[in-house]
């Protein structure tokens, strides 16, 4: 009867620690591929307000697509000067509406921050807060 309960803890424990490192990693591959396969629509996306090219980010991911949204993950270095620099990671909503592709307003789509401005985070990248 022991050696029953133990080889029940041992599969409850493997189970509490397994399936949410398989759900992490099948939602990083997803965002992988759906980045690869998208990869070169996003390389003409301009900002409006600088008119950079969208691979102008240290790293990005797109976590969502569909006809009418696509939702961006990105990674960006800043504060290069005086201050220092430090890394910021947030979320891009583009709307597709008749004159192209239009984006949200990027300051209020920070998560996180190396300055210390933001400290939210999203899934699957949670880990990425520790990149600062």
């Amino acid at each position: 009867m022991k050696n029953k309960t133990k080889k029940v803890v041992i599969w409850i424990c493997l189970c509490v620690f397994v399936i949410p490192l398989l759900f992490w990693c099948g939602a990083l591959v997803k965002d992988c591929l759906v980045t690869a396969i998208y990869k070169d629509q996003f390389n003409s996306i301009k900002f409006a307000e600088t008119e950079e090219p969208l691979s102008e980010f240290d790293w990005y991911r797109i976590t969502s697509y569909s006809e009418e949204e696509i939702v961006i993950y990105f990674v960006n270095t800043l504060g290069k000067g005086t201050d220092g620099e430090y890394k910021v990671g947030g979320e891009m909503v583009f709307s597709k509406t008749p004159n192209g592709w239009q984006h949200t307003d990027m300051v209020d789509s920070i998560l996180w921050s190396g300055a210390g401005s933001a400290d939210d985070y999203i899934w699957p990248y949670w880990y990425h807060i520790f990149l600062v």
